[in-house]
């Protein structure tokens, strides 16, 4: 046990706060930590499951306090080094449990396009960069026409934001080749999905269904059908 423990009525405190902001006490645990004020022995430090998202209680023995955390509003850390009254650390802990409600449920936009990266490197590997044929030019056509649909309907996704990207790929098919076309149309999807903030799972379903509309023309159709 820390040298410095909290009172469990202090702790009590703790776990009905994380209760009342809705996250589930059984995702933190306790553990010890060194002293960075006062420096005299181990203090506790309450720690979000599976990440390093922590908040540290600084006991002084005489009613004073001070706290450091992880993440911040901001910031990754943040600490107080002067001494503050235990109400005044409650008031940052429970802006510490706003901030790390946010972090774990907001959603990777990063992760939710890694498959970017899969379909460009299918699509550089293609053999052929061939320039499309007029049937193949109005197939596309109709597929982005069937894609833009299915954009502003099912997602609600911002009509001028799709317009362009549409426009852009279905001017792009007539003056560039196959492979390079690929690129565009991965590039313009995940320009659409960034700037709508969607989800992994929406995103998904953008990818997969431009594979099914377009893999009759794309050779990497399958490729986008599968990059899940």
């Amino acid at each position: 046990m820390a040298d410095k423990p909290l009172m469990k009525h202090l702790r009590n405190q703790v776990f009905e706060m994380i209760k009342e902001t809705g996250l589930d006490p059984s995702s933190f645990h306790w553990e010890d930590t060194h002293g960075t004020v006062w420096r005299n022995g181990t203090i506790p430090r309450l720690v979000y499951a599976n990440t390093d998202f922590f908040f540290a209680f600084e006991n002084s023995g005489n009613g004073s306090f001070s706290a450091r955390w992880s993440p911040d509003d901001k910031s990754l850390h943040r600490a107080l080094t002067s001494s503050i009254s235990w109400e005044s650390v409650i008031a940052y802990f429970k802006a510490w449990l706003s901030y790390v409600k946010r972090e774990v449920e907001t959603p990777d936009l990063w992760t939710s396009i890694s498959q970017e990266s899969n379909v460009i490197t299918a699509s550089s590997n293609a053999g052929s960069n061939a320039p499309f044929g007029e049937d193949e030019k109005a197939y596309i056509r109709n597929g982005l026409d069937e894609l833009k649909r299915y954009l502003l309907t099912a997602h609600k996704l911002d009509p001028e934001l799709v317009e362009s990207k549409v426009n852009y790929l279905i001017e792009s098919s007539g003056r560039v080749g196959r492979k390079d076309w690929i690129t565009l149309l991965v590039g313009a999807l995940v320009s659409i999905v960034t700037a709508a903030y969607l989800p992994p799972e929406t995103t998904r379903d953008i990818f997969r269904f431009v594979g099914a509309v377009l893999r009759n023309i794309l050779q990497e159709g399958q490729v986008l059908l599968t990059s899940t």
